[in-house]
């Protein structure tokens, strides 16, 4: 569960929906350290062989179908050419993939 400005998120809800658009190949929503609201949504998007969406564009798909304030922000979709860390048994590592975002060197832009 996401804890963002005491709303609780619960990712499932998200990577449910959308593991449904069919650009997609698999998902995950985590919360990640957020300053003002303690944490905030991220999704990390691995999309199926030869799409060529943009985080925009996801999110425009996903616009009515659940509560914004469970989405990500623009910002905070980050894409993955690499299958996710899964272990023997093919559960996600979603720990060890958050690890990997927030580890990230930060853009000096």
């Amino acid at each position: 569960m996401i804890v963002s400005g005491g709303v609780n998120i619960y990712p499932i809800e998200t990577e449910e929906l959308m593991h449904g658009n069919r650009m997609i190949e698999d998902v995950a929503v985590f919360g990640v350290p957020d300053s003002e609201c303690g944490e905030r949504a991220h999704a990390c998007v691995k999309l199926v062989y030869g799409a060529s969406e943009t985080a925009k564009s996801i999110l425009d798909w996903c616009d009515g179908k659940i509560a914004k304030y469970k989405l990500p922000r623009e910002a905070d979709v980050s894409f993955r050419a690499d299958d996710f860390p899964r272990s023997d048994a093919g559960k996600l590592r979603k720990k060890e993939l958050k690890q990997m975002i927030v580890n990230r060197p930060k853009s000096k832009l």
